[in-house]
């Protein structure tokens, strides 16, 4: 209960409240995935085929209506794959079942519950705040959704369109959909994790230890990997 509690506050206070956070999730897709992308296909069709995506991703991610139960505080991000065009459904599933859709840092995200303490005005600062967190959650998971949904949708569309490619590199449209996914906009799920975070999230204080440290390690080996590819020339290793 008290390492939940702490986890809630340091989501908030570290992450989701964070415009440092806000503005690198908003900014991922063109600071990671189209250039991983362009170096394959070139700048420009990457560029424009990140814009399809982008308007699939407006045409399927939204802020489902709210839920008549008490527990839900406000409006939530939801895929709606079925509104996609049925080309794309493979893909989405895929990336769904593999929580790559719609996982943001859900996995080290916990929820800033309401408590009830008799005192009026410390009862309403903690609704206010649950209120406040949530909004913000939510905010980082609809970008994520776009993020990943877009990098999904354009990845594939090029892959289709350039057969000869894929066939040097050895993946079919969708794996290499997924692929890009991954590589570019993270697995934040429990089955990627490392071993040792796995095994520290089986306690409270383990969990708090490892908080959004996949995040770090990621997005640093990502960067790195990139800067690597950069002083390499073969299409295989993108």
């Amino acid at each position: 209960y008290v390492a939940d509690r702490i986890a809630a506050v340091n989501t908030f206070y570290m992450l989701t409240s964070s415009i440092g956070y806000h503005l690198t999730n908003a900014t991922q897709v063109e600071m990671v995935t189209v250039p991983l992308l362009a170096g394959v296909f070139g700048y420009k069709k990457s560029q424009k085929a990140i814009g399809r995506g982008y308007k699939l991703a407006h045409e399927i991610v939204s802020f489902a209506k709210e839920r008549p139960t008490s527990n839900t505080l406000l409006r939530q991000t939801e895929v709606h794959i079925e509104r996609a065009p049925q080309k794309y459904w493979g893909l989405l599933k895929e990336l769904n079942l593999m929580q790559l859709l719609d996982v943001g840092l859900e996995q080290d995200l916990s929820e800033w519950k309401v408590f009830n303490t008799g005192v009026k005005a410390l009862d309403a600062t903690s609704k206010s705040m649950a209120k406040i967190a949530y909004r913000a959650y939510q905010a980082a998971r609809l970008v994520e959704a776009y993020n990943r949904v877009s990098s999904a949708i354009a990845a594939y569309d090029l892959a289709m369109e350039n057969p000869a490619k894929m066939k040097k590199m050895g993946m079919s449209p969708r794996q290499y959909a997924v692929h890009v996914v991954r590589r570019t906009q993270g697995d934040f799920s429990n089955l990627d994790a490392p071993l040792a975070v796995k095994h520290l999230n089986r306690s409270s204080i383990g969990k708090l230890a490892v908080q959004y440290r996949k995040f770090q390690v990621l997005m640093g080996w990502v960067y790195a990997n990139a800067i690597k590819k950069t002083w390499e020339g073969d299409i295989k290793a993108v």
